[in-house]
């Protein structure tokens, strides 16, 4: 074998390798959700009370482990406010201008794999 197809080899090992972990990640982040939908429910229910932190609401202590409950970020939906849609849009047009302008330089982003 060559020493680029060694290389080309390592190449291709790589590619199947992080598909593999990807492929890992998404199941395992999967799984987290649904288990992070089953605790709601039981803190919810008081199920967890047991091992509550006796001086916070939302945090629990287990087998050296602290877990702490977000309930989640309040958000806010503009979707029917016309001025904040008319905002928009105008930022859209200011900074389309300033790219066309060469006002805006461009940034690159960090470097990343996508598998399909």
């Amino acid at each position: 074998m060559t020493e680029l197809a060694a290389y080309s080899n390592e190449a291709i090992r790589k590619l199947v390798e992080l598909k593999r972990l990807k492929d890992q990640r998404n199941e395992i982040e999967a799984h987290i959700k649904l288990i992070e939908k089953d605790l709601a429910v039981f803190h919810a229910a008081g199920d967890l009370d047991d091992i509550k932190d006796a001086d916070s609401e939302r945090t629990y202590r287990y087998d050296d482990n602290v877990f702490v409950f977000s309930p989640g970020r309040i958000t806010y939906d503009f979707s029917k406010c016309a001025d904040v849609k008319a905002a928009e849009e105008n930022l859209k047009e200011v900074k389309s201008v300033n790219v066309a302008l060469g006002l805006a330089p461009k940034k690159l982003g960090k470097p990343f794999w996508t598998v399909k």
